[in-house]
């Protein structure tokens, strides 16, 4: 038999562990990106059974389990709040701001870039050398 790995009738490769153990050191280096995963996008997912469990200043140290479960309560409490819309503007436009001098400040950081570029480029032919680009 050849040493290509076998095929099953769809044309997919069977499961091996020898070719598990020939890229094992490939598989090593994804542990890193799941431990990140399961710290930062896993574990915090706990924090939204918060949204349905009365937490007040008194039960803030319970662990989650232990709370007691209001459901949407806090969600009518928040939608029914005099403050709510203006809240809800505020953060709409605080976003907003953020967007626009991200972009803004993006954009002067490429142009401030692309001019360093051209000055560097400048030096180096005036200085009889290889042009940078």
């Amino acid at each position: 038999m050849s040493k290509r790995a076998k095929k099953t009738r769809s044309g997919k490769e069977k499961f091996s562990w020898k070719l598990m153990w020939k890229q094992r050191y490939l598989l090593l280096m994804s542990v890193p990106f799941l431990i990140w995963l399961i710290i930062f996008k896993y574990i915090p997912l706990w924090g939204w059974t918060m949204a349905f469990q009365e937490v007040k200043p008194k039960t803030f140290a319970l662990p989650v389990w232990q709370r007691k479960f209001v459901g949407f309560d806090n969600f009518v409490k928040a939608f029914t709040d005099r403050i709510f819309g203006q809240t809800m503007i505020n953060t709409i436009g605080i976003s907003l701001i953020g967007l626009f001098l991200g972009t803004v400040i993006g954009m002067f950081q490429s142009v401030v870039g692309v001019i360093l570029l051209f000055i560097a480029n400048k030096v180096a032919g005036l200085l009889g050398e290889s042009r940078l680009v």
